[in-house]
């Protein structure tokens, strides 16, 4: 405990076993959760930049529907997401002290759990780009949704050094799902 000068001990903002406590397994995955977020970031920004440059206008004089313009574009970026995941989950474990299950169905529920966050990120991305008009509100955005996702989801510390109010508000973030779910396993 810290004196704050008035001879009172004062609790310390989180304990140094909290944050040892978090073995490199699940930081790892926590990165892993803050490159899916920022996967969805990328793709509200091609999105938007489609727009700008008038693609979309002229896409919607072809006979390719919106819906199947949007399915294309999280299929391209769930297919780049699974190739990164594939990547990670395999080659991680050799060069760092990281483990992620050691059967095969451990290892494949790992990357389904992750392949679904990811589609969730894609989701959430092209949806802020259903409402964005420009780039600096995209970003904006972004950062609106992405901060307080990985904060308070528990991809950079344990939810466990948080105040009780910012756990029971981080309990509704998919990163938090995410987490759990992948410790679970």
């Amino acid at each position: 405990a810290y004196d704050i000068g008035l001879g009172i001990p004062a609790e310390p903002l989180f304990r140094s076993s909290d944050v040892k406590g978090m073995d490199a397994s699940s930081k790892a995955l926590g990165y892993i959760a803050f490159c899916l977020i920022i996967l969805m970031a990328s793709s509200t920004s091609l999105v938007i930049e489609d727009r700008r440059s008038g693609v979309l206008r002229r896409l919607w004089c072809t006979p390719i529907k919106r819906v199947s313009y949007y399915a294309r574009h999280i299929l391209a970026y769930l297919t780049i997401s699974i190739i990164q995941l594939s990547v990670i989950l395999n080659v991680l474990p050799l060069i760092m002290d990281v483990n992620f299950g050691s059967t095969l169905k451990t290892k494949s529920l790992i990357m389904l759990i992750c392949v679904c966050f990811s589609l969730v990120c894609i989701s959430i991305g092209v949806a802020i780009n259903k409402y964005a008009k420009n780039k600096m509100t995209v970003s904006s955005l972004n950062a609106l949704v992405t901060l307080p996702m990985m904060m308070l989801g528990g991809c950079f510390w344990p939810r466990s050094i948080m105040p009780d109010v910012l756990q029971k508000i981080g309990e509704i973030m998919p990163t938090t799902w995410f987490l759990k779910l992948v410790d679970n396993v």
